[in-house]
């Protein structure tokens, strides 16, 4: 496995307290600040990817509502 990417292991384990807390509106709001492409980019090359996945849904309902406006 690559080394753990500091900047984004502690955001990641932000990301899972919040979602097993089903704090779903921090959570977006993180994902969101943090670069949600980046990290689920590396959760993917961290060989994480139920949890990538997970968080990728979260892009898309945003990618979603944005085109609805």
């Amino acid at each position: 496995m690559k080394n753990m990417d500091k900047r984004y292991e502690g955001t990641i384990d932000a990301l899972h307290v919040l979602a097993n807390q089903k704090n779903f509106g921090l959570l977006n709001l993180v994902l969101k600040s943090a670069g949600a492409d980046e990290i689920i980019s590396y959760l993917r090359e961290t060989k994480r990817e139920p949890f990538a996945h997970y968080l990728s849904k979260f892009v898309k309902k945003d990618e979603e509502k944005a085109r609805e406006m």
